[in-house]
């Protein structure tokens, strides 16, 4: 990997910023996350480290392996990553109108379990993730 980025270093910047969006290291820290293998709290700081200082690297590594990579969590709306991890709810809201969810995986943080207005702390955090992502992924190579 560090030969990799060698030689990317090496070509002038416009194309360096595009290669760098290609490494698939956002695939290897959403398998190192299933694998449950502790490598993917490394990549969590490595490739979002925004979001692992906002989130910690479990529930980065969570919200990217959610949202399929971190480009799709970057231009996600803040309101879809509020229900990520709910599409169950959300769909059962859809076809049985019962109520809609308010979160999704965004619960595990402590902000929103210790909140009274789970519905609101949920909102903040997840505007505050949508503007990290953002950060992480048009940094700055």
């Amino acid at each position: 990997m560090d030969d990799e980025l060698k030689k990317l270093r090496e070509l002038n910047l416009k194309e360096t910023k595009e290669k760098l969006r290609q490494i698939p290291e956002d695939k290897i820290l959403i398998k190192k996350y299933r694998e449950k293998d502790d490598t993917y709290k490394w990549l969590a700081r490595k490739t979002a480290p925004n979001l692992t200082s906002l989130l910690g690297e479990e529930l980065t590594a969570g919200f990217i392996t959610a949202a399929k990579s971190l480009k799709k969590l970057a231009f996600m709306a803040s309101s879809k990553i509020q229900i990520l991890g709910a599409e169950a709810a959300l769909f059962r809201h859809l076809k049985e109108h019962s109520n809609p969810p308010k979160h999704g995986i965004i619960y595990k943080h402590n902000s929103v379990k210790e909140a009274e207005n789970k519905g609101k702390a949920a909102r903040q955090l997840a505007a505050k993730i949508s503007l990290a992502a953002k950060k992480d992924y048009f940094k700055t190579g």
